[in-house]
């Protein structure tokens, strides 16, 4: 995923330094920089968001979870990614669940979200190949 993300964004940034060195309007200059802007930024988002959850799922307990720093971590991740148009509702754990989240459930959120990510980056091939 990670890799994936700097090669399209690498190539995002090559794509408009060609625009803009073989003579695009000053124009259309800007809004490309705006979008490689906006796309630098819910990358980086993602990115963070991704290593959040990461560092959660590992530090998960045996048992019960206890640990309200696990949850606002949690959940600040979440904000991140509904932040880049992402619909994260159904994984969202309520504050009130301190204490009474089994850390499977919890892991399994976490492992839902993470592979949500890792298929949207994956590429489908249709057709044969040589």
């Amino acid at each position: 995923m990670h890799l994936t993300l700097v090669v399209n964004s690498i190539h995002s940034t090559l794509h408009a330094w060609c625009l803009v060195s073989t003579g695009v309007k000053s124009q259309t200059r800007r809004s490309l920089q705006i979008q490689m802007s906006a796309a630098a930024t819910t990358n980086d988002a993602i990115r963070r968001a991704y290593v959040n959850l990461k560092a959660v799922r590992t530090n998960l307990p045996s048992g019960y979870v206890h640990e309200e720093g696990l949850f606002k971590m949690f959940n600040r991740a979440l904000d991140e990614l509904q932040q880049t148009g992402v619909d994260v509702s159904e994984w969202r754990m309520p504050y009130d669940a301190v204490g009474n989240t089994d850390a499977t459930e919890f892991a399994a959120r976490i492992d839902a979200i993470l592979m949500y990510f890792t298929l949207q980056q994956q590429k489908t091939r249709i057709g044969f190949r040589n």
